[in-house]
């Protein structure tokens, strides 16, 4: 039976192997909702220096191959940084689906002029207020920002928490989110992850019954709820609206599994396990 608990705790993805396996081959077009940092690569000190795994690109390329499956990666990095990271033939949706490009999808978030002009202001402000801070650093993506820790002293995070926090609240045209080892300065408008899924299955004429969203994050989050009805995943531990766990460890196993339950419904003979292994 599927998974109904959207409020605390995912029921395991394998316990519901049978039936996942029958929702994917029954899908008409499969549509994929993909996070980056923390799903496709593992989270790693330098943000920079994130990169899929060699095994992992190479199933998702002959998925993407495909005409009867549809990929998206929606992530908080900016679509000039993540295009050369990823290198498929996907729609890449950045700054947290602020901008979309690929699969002749073009949008771009109607940001205010003054919102834009606030974010530069805030970021200068940030830079001024988290020097003496070491480790912390702001990533200016021109459409959003993000202030990393994760090569801060954990005793020092409370304090960069603080001075984000107080800063960005000086101005009204922004917001600010927490996510792991990164806290977000967004435009304050009714644009996310979610709304940023929902577009392109809608320009695509997809089911949202046949989508897949997967993310480790707070603002995967908003995929989740915007598509109840696909089949959402949180990778790794915390408590998620997503329907399924998956451990962060087993992401290619998992896409490997799609690619069996999609390859079998449609009588191909082409081995998984050359895609995963091979090199």
């Amino acid at each position: 039976m599927p998974a109904t608990d959207t409020h605390s705790q995912p029921v395991d993805l394998w316990s519901q192997a049978g039936f996942l396996r029958r929702r994917i081959a029954d899908a008409a077009r499969l549509f994929l909702f993909l996070d980056f940092d923390g799903t496709l690569a593992p989270i790693v000190p330098e943000p920079s220096s994130a990169r899929m795994p060699e095994a992992l690109k190479r199933i998702l390329e002959s998925l993407c191959a495909r005409s009867d499956v549809v990929a998206a990666v929606i992530t908080g990095r900016a679509v000039e940084d993540l295009v050369p990271r990823v290198g498929l033939p996907v729609i890449y949706a950045g700054n947290h689906g602020l901008e979309i490009h690929g699969r002749g999808l073009e949008y771009a978030a109607p940001v205010p002029a003054q919102t834009v002009l606030q974010l530069v202001d805030c970021c200068k402000a940030l830079r001024v207020r988290l020097a003496p801070v070491n480790g912390a650093w702001i990533e200016y993506k021109e459409w959003t920002a993000a202030v990393h820790v994760r090569q801060v002293a954990r005793c020092q995070v409370p304090d960069v928490a603080h001075f984000v926090r107080t800063t960005v609240m000086e101005y009204p045209n922004l917001k600010l989110s927490s996510g792991k080892e990164v806290f977000e300065v967004q435009p304050n408008i009714a644009w996310n992850k979610g709304h940023a899924a929902r577009w392109i299955l809608h320009q695509m004429e997809g089911n949202e019954s046949d989508a897949i969203c997967l993310g480790d994050d707070s603002t995967d989050e908003d995929m989740f709820h915007a598509l109840r009805g696909g089949i959402s995943i949180k990778i790794g531990a915390g408590d998620s609206s997503a329907q399924y766990r998956l451990a962060d460890t087993e992401v290619l196993r998992f896409f490997s599994f799609v690619w069996e339950a999609v390859e079998r419904s449609r009588g191909s003979h082409i081995n998984v396990e050359s895609l995963t292994i091979s090199r």
